[in-house]
């Protein structure tokens, strides 16, 4: 049995085909063949900097973090009074719980999958549920916190990635919603006034749009985790006035099936993960440019490497950074998942860190963030027992 948790999508019809296609078959990632009983561990240095603790502490982080003048900021589904939390934490390992989502009388959201992104000082971030279709908000580093916007439907509903910030208009998606309920792209003023880019119409322009936005040059660009020519997701691009165009449709075999992850762009090469298909259906590393011309760069082989990549990518110093779900030399053949890097050329792989369960965390999700040189992150679950399979953890890894 997979240790993933498919709470984490929005209840959709196209959830069952996720459950018994992308990532959800329940078959367990195989040893590769190709690599020994265990791997060495590099020199890279790995630091619990938090470990959560059951409600009212923040519990089950799944997404990355954001760092305001120092301090790290992020979101957890779970724990404060009982639909999440607004976290803080400082880089020697000081938590606050800002503000917990559905304090009685609050209707503020529940399900904050998503990370933040910072604005001006302040913190704005979405829920995937509440409102009937998730929520907008914005959060002070104080703690106070207040709702821009509610999605209901025909509207777009159940926000899951980070906003981006685009001279002052955040942009964002939701993984269901609008006209045909396939999914949509947003913007919202840090006002709360909202409007719909572009609404996803579910076959070849792709449908369940997940990862994060990225903006190059006015354009967006975003991956949706199914839809497309083979109906295994795709890398898209949009404009602020909705033109859509899908760059590239993943076929499985053997160029990767069903993005999670956003993309970054890296002089010009846009990079990114998927979560399930590739040489051995684990998931891959991929580059592709604004032309549409996609490159497999490595496919995971499963533990004792990684497998099932459900985060996607960041650049330092020439280097691509990653954290894989699954994978790993902790509990094969599944594994606790993993941290890695691999050169944009597609060679030199390597993990950095192989997690346990316990004391370490299990099963990152979120992107990688860089900090002055060190990578900070976190874990779904693991860490200490006090929620049964672990709260998660936050920590810290300096390449």
């Amino acid at each position: 049995m997979t240790h993933l948790d498919f709470r984490r999508y929005a209840i959709t019809a196209a959830t069952i085909a996720l459950l018994a296609g992308c990532g959800g078959s329940g078959s367990q990632p195989p040893i590769s063949s190709s690599r020994p009983a265990t791997m060495p561990q590099t020199s890279a240095s790995y630091q619990v900097l938090y470990t959560f603790n059951a409600a009212p502490d923040a519990t089950t982080p799944q997404a990355g973090l954001a760092a305001v003048n120092g301090t790290l900021y992020g979101t957890t589904t779970a724990g404060g009074y009982g639909r999440g939390t607004v976290f803080s934490v400082t880089t020697s390992g000081t938590e606050h719980v800002l503000h917990g989502f559905g304090q009685r009388g609050q209707h503020d959201g529940d399900f904050p999958m998503a990370g933040l992104v910072a604005v001006h000082g302040m913190l704005y971030g979405t829920t995937e549920f509440g409102h009937r279709g998730g929520t907008v908000f914005k959060v002070g580093t104080a703690g106070d916190e207040r709702v821009l916007h509610a999605f209901l439907p025909p509207g777009g509903r159940n926000p899951t990635a980070t906003l981006v910030d685009v001279n002052g208009m955040l942009y964002g998606t939701t993984t269901t919603g609008g006209p045909g309920a396939f999914g949509t792209v947003f913007g919202i003023t840090t006002h709360g006034k909202s409007h719909r880019v572009y609404a996803f119409a579910g076959g070849s322009d792709g449908r369940e749009p997940s990862g994060n936005l990225l903006d190059v040059k006015g354009v967006l660009y975003g991956v949706t985790f199914f839809g497309g020519t083979h109906d295994r997701g795709t890398v898209f691009s949009v404009t602020p006035s909705g033109k859509e165009r899908v760059l590239y449709s993943f076929a499985d075999t053997p160029d990767g099936a069903c993005p999670f992850a956003g993309l970054i762009d890296v002089n010009g090469t846009l990079y990114g993960t998927t979560t399930a298909g590739g040489t051995n259906q684990l998931g891959t590393v991929f580059s592709i440019t604004a032309s549409g011309k996609e490159k497999v760069l490595y496919s995971f082989p499963g533990s004792p490497d990684a497998a099932t990549p459900y985060g996607g990518v960041i650049a330092v110093n020439g280097a691509l950074y990653g954290v894989t779900t699954q994978g790993g030399i902790g509990s094969p053949p599944i594994g606790f998942g993993t941290i890695y890097s691999i050169g944009t050329n597609g060679k030199n792989e390597r993990l950095l860190h192989s997690f346990a369960n316990s004391p370490d965390g299990a099963e990152p999700y979120g992107d990688l963030l860089d900090l002055n040189g060190t990578l900070y992150g976190t874990t779904r679950v693991g860490g200490n027992s006090s929620c049964g399979g672990g709260c998660g953890t936050v920590f810290a890894l300096k390449p």
